[in-house]
């Protein structure tokens, strides 16, 4: 094909040198006779087998689509150059994708194979969908200070793909830490199902998609750390199902909505809170229904393991007590509604008369431990001044112990040592009853039958 305008053959010879083709230095605002470079020619330069070296071109302005769909493509970097038709690419081969500073149309990709990296950073912008559905990417996904426009539809969506690297979804930043370009999305991020074989970071970046999910991770697998710090996500953060190695995060990252049903976790990592207080936080920012008539417990148990694990017994007990609590106002809720005034009631009363005082839900069996020894001790002491039949034979704090311990015999109730008068028989009942209850409770603490976790 031959060059029909200037920068076509100032691109043509460039290839030929193997050098980069310079149409501008900035990015163009719009075509002229000078800058414009057709979608058709470029194409039979990416993928003409003749052809050498890679193709570099800064600051042209790209006319049409360009079209390489099922192509093998040669390596190529367009840097500042403007696609306003976009680039469709589904099914391409290709080594290296590079559009740094580029603001282009849609671009899809899906199920293409790049054994290379993939980079839309450093000004990078596309208005429309950004598609890399099922692609496999070999290097790594870097959208860092990249912006994403699609309002109400998917920003970017990398469904089902899979990248050997980190995928960075946040900003650049020079080496002293300063922002040199934001990464934002208007519409969905998703990237459900996709398997990353580094890091996820999406420190700093903006996903807007109010009302609707912004990031979408559902069953992603991250095989090491996910970084969210210093974002700002309006809309719902989906990690359902999602599984990542380390996790660094930050409460000013966290939106108002964020799903966590059967999301997995290693480690909490980087300075990220482990306390209990903000985790119960970032727990009851779940969907409602989800912590209440609907419960799901698995994100409860998942962070009481990851904090046991990591040595922060005391945050996995509150957090473990706030789960037995959800779980009762969840039980009782669910009775009302159906209606059991029966069960309701009795739930109630086993609730606040025992449970929760008792052992704080059976987080705490040293409470009730304590309890039944100065019911003991109370016990004996009343019976020290109780009328007994054989004063000699009955010893009161025995008594009072073989009443509380069901299967032990201490010889005394065989012995003439019952109290004389109805209030004795009653408190000896009562005292039955309790010790009975309590080594029950704690017997089923003991053998995970009540979970701690």
């Amino acid at each position: 094909m031959e060059p029909e305008s200037p920068a076509e053959e100032m691109l043509l010879a460039a290839l030929a040198e193997g050098k980069p083709c310079e149409v501008g230095k900035e990015r163009p605002e719009k075509a002229t006779q000078t800058n414009t470079i057709r979608a058709a020619f470029l194409r039979h330069l990416l993928i003409d087998p003749k052809a050498r070296g890679d193709v570099q071109l800064q600051g042209a302005w790209i006319e049409g689509e360009v079209d390489l769909s099922f192509a093998t493509v040669r390596p190529f970097l367009l840097e500042n150059c403007c696609i306003p038709d976009g680039i469709y690419g589904p099914g391409a081969t290709c080594t290296t994708l590079a559009l740094p500073g580029t603001h282009t149309g849609p671009l899809t990709l899906d199920g293409a194979t790049i054994a290379g990296g993939v980079f839309l950073r450093n000004g990078f912008r596309a208005q429309g969908e950004v598609r890399l559905l099922g692609a496999r990417i070999g290097g790594q996904l870097d959208c860092s200070g990249g912006a994403f426009h699609n309002q109400k539809e998917y920003a970017l969506n990398g469904d089902g793909m899979r990248v050997e690297g980190n995928v960075f979804l946040c900003d650049t930043r020079n080496n002293k830490g300063e922002v040199l370009s934001h990464f934002t999305a208007e519409g969905e991020v998703n990237l459900a199902g996709a398997q990353i074989g580094g890091q996820l970071d999406c420190s700093g970046g903006m996903f807007c998609n109010p009302g609707k999910r912004a990031l979408t991770l559902q069953g992603v697998r991250v095989e090491q750390s996910f970084m969210l710090r210093g974002a700002d996500i309006q809309g719902t953060l989906n990690l359902d199902a999602a599984h990542v190695r380390d996790m660094c995060d930050a409460p000013d990252s966290w939106p108002t909505n964020i799903s966590l049903d059967g999301f997995t976790y290693d480690r909490i990592v980087g300075g990220a809170p482990t306390d209990a207080k903000t985790r119960l936080e970032w727990l009851g920012r779940q969907p409602p229904k989800h912590h209440t008539t609907d419960l799901r417990p698995q994100p409860w148990r998942q962070l009481i393991a990851v904090l046991r694990t990591m040595g922060h017994d005391e945050a996995a007990r509150e957090v473990g007590i706030d789960l037995r609590r959800r779980q009762w106002d969840a039980l009782l809720t669910a009775w009302w509604n159906k209606g059991a005034y029966i069960s309701y009631p009795l739930a109630f009363l086993a609730r606040w008369g025992w449970w929760a005082p008792m052992c704080n839900y059976g987080m705490e069996p040293v409470r009730l431990v304590a309890i039944m020894i100065l019911a003991w001790f109370v016990g004996g002491s009343f019976y020290a001044d109780a009328p007994w039949l054989d004063d000699d034979a009955c010893w009161p704090f025995v008594y009072s112990l073989e009443l509380m311990l069901p299967v032990l015999s201490l010889g005394q109730a065989g012995r003439a040592c019952v109290p004389e008068g109805l209030e004795w028989e009653a408190l000896t009942w009562l005292q039955t009853i309790f010790g009975w209850a309590g080594a029950l409770t704690l017997t089923a603490i003991a053998t995970r039958l009540v979970r701690r976790d």
